[in-house]
């Protein structure tokens, strides 16, 4: 007997009349029989009367957890985990709903855990790099090293000292500028120290006044020079240490090779002139320098690095620069000039800032961290102390350092300005010409005798009598030089003629193209007995 068929309403093919699903389109033909979404779980139930999964929920609350240091970056994480799933429970069954929570948690979850992930990266780069650095900050149990068995040295307390390295500090050379009350304390404590070499620099002689300021000093060595003294003194105190005196000034006599020779420069002054002139040295050879200024109960202590940071000639503020050029504006420097420059100081003041300086130079020897660009400032008045950081000024035109160095075996009593010029031009090409690091005086005209006298010298070799005219007693005009070339008129001269102090460094330059040399033979004259050092 055939079975009676009809039609699906759905897919249109032919079916039994009785059939309740479509074996073809697999359609329910009534409605109320077809299965139900799955309810939702027991969780959900329990959690989400209104209909939104677990998921949801979780991914809101985590998102606000995100907001948080340290729990935020597993808070956001999970956060957009659960966002993920949620959605996923929503776009299944239609019932649920909850998809706001879900893009909350996704988004402000996703956006917090990348932010703390990126902090937490800087920070841990951060501490890695402090723990790189050479013998940075130590907890106290690695500051002290004790060793019971040890013998007890002249320097067994320096070396309890975890990174202290006595070595280093037997074959370190210090420029020290300034034997005052400053450069005696610094002295004393390089010598205390165990410093093996120091060249000692100054132009005075000692006087009465120094006596009560300066340790080194007696009262039979009034007249003597201060750092022939100092010196001396110096390998008193510590018979393993090499000392030389340099008697002269150091704004126009000492040679840039020594500032290049020393690990360390010191400054123990009591003028500007003199501080610039170092400044500039410093900072052609490369080197960072350590400036002490004591007046009255007051003084600081200061790192300069012109290769890095700030240089002394940044610190200066117009003032200072309108002082200077007065006591310039003449071109003469006097001794009558420079004791005007004299300041009131202490002993007292004068330890504390020292002890700064050595102490920032003990630091720098062993590869610490410095007062770089920063001043250490001592108010003796009220027993105040404070740092202040200075700012480098990209205008300021002593930060550049000579590229190379080239030593020639040559002193300034023996090479004729020909022969450099030849080898500048060998070097770099015809028109070449040599730069000195000074102002060269030629010759000295009186205007009211028109009269010109060849004078060839360092402006520091000339007093202001010898700046006077010799018939009517009026200042003359000096005529000053700073390069020389093929055409001049001195090539026969020797450089120590000019003026040129010993162990200089001339620079030679055509163009852009430039070179220095530093004349090396005179480094046995400059260091004496630390010459091998």
């Amino acid at each position: 007997m055939e079975q009676a068929t009809k039609r699906c309403p759905f897919c249109g093919e032919e079916i039994l009349s009785v059939a309740k699903k479509c074996k073809h389109c697999k359609s329910y033909l009534d409605p109320s029989l077809a299965p139900r979404p799955a309810a939702p779980g027991a969780v959900d139930r329990m959690l989400m009367p209104v209909g939104r999964p677990a998921s949801a929920i979780a991914a809101g609350y985590l998102g606000l957890f995100a907001i948080f240091p340290l729990v935020g970056i597993v808070a956001g994480l999970l956060a957009v985990v659960f966002g993920i799933i949620a959605l996923k429970k929503i776009k299944a069954n239609p019932e649920l709903h909850g998809k706001g929570r879900a893009w909350f948690g996704i988004v402000v979850g996703g956006v917090f855990f990348v932010i703390q992930l990126i902090f937490g990266i800087i920070l841990l780069t951060a501490a890695l790099n402090e723990q790189r650095k050479p013998r940075g900050r130590r907890r106290m149990s690695d500051v002290l090293r004790v060793d019971p068995g040890a013998e007890a040295g002249r320097f067994a307390r320096f070396e309890l000292i975890g990174w202290w390295d006595q070595q280093r500090l037997a074959g370190a050379k210090a420029l020290v500028i300034g034997a005052g009350a400053l450069g005696n304390e610094i002295i004393k404590n390089l010598a205390l120290l165990g410093v093996g070499h120091a060249l000692v620099a100054d132009l005075d002689r000692i006087e009465a006044s120094n006596l009560s300021r300066s340790v080194l000093y007696r009262e039979d060595d009034c007249r003597k020079y201060k750092a022939s003294v100092a010196a001396e003194r110096a390998r008193e105190i510590y018979p393993g240490m090499r000392t030389q005196a340099f008697n002269g000034n150091v704004v126009y006599d000492l040679g840039l090779g020594a500032y290049r020779w020393a690990d360390v420069i010191l400054g123990g002054l009591d003028n500007r002139e003199a501080r610039v002139a170092i400044n500039r040295a410093a900072a052609k050879v490369g080197k960072p320098w350590i400036d002490g200024a004591i007046e009255r109960l007051d003084g600081v202590a200061r790192v300069f690095d012109p290769a890095i940071g700030p240089c002394y000639e940044c610190t200066m503020s117009d003032v200072d620069w309108k002082m200077l050029e007065a006591r310039r504006s003449c071109a003469l420097l006097t001794r009558a000039e420079m004791e005007q420059g004299k300041v009131p100081t202490t002993p007292t003041t004068s330890s504390v800032i020292a002890g700064i300086q050595v102490q920032e130079a003990v630091k720098m020897l062993h590869g610490l961290e410095t007062l770089s660009g920063q001043g250490f400032v001592f108010d003796g008045t009220h027993h105040q102390s404070y740092l202040v950081t200075y700012s480098r000024l990209e205008s300021c035109p002593s930060h550049d350092a000579f590229e190379s160095v080239e030593e020639l075996p040559w002193g300034v009593g023996e090479v004729r300005v020909g022969q450099l010029v030849a080898r500048v031009a060998d070097d770099l090409g015809q028109g070449a010409v040599i730069e000195f690091n000074h102002d060269l005086l030629e010759s000295l005209t009186c205007a009211a005798c028109q009269e010109t006298t060849p004078v060839l010298s360092s402006l520091g070799k000339v007093t202001e009598a010898q700046g006077r005219c010799p018939k009517c007693g009026a200042p003359r005009t000096p005529k000053l030089y700073h390069a020389l070339g093929a055409d001049s008129r001195l090539l026969d001269r020797t450089l120590g003629e000019l003026g040129v102090p010993p162990w200089d460094i001339i620079v030679g330059r055509r163009g852009e193209q430039q070179r220095a040399y530093e004349l090396a033979g005179d480094r046995q004259r400059v260091l004496g007995g630390i010459g091998g050092s």
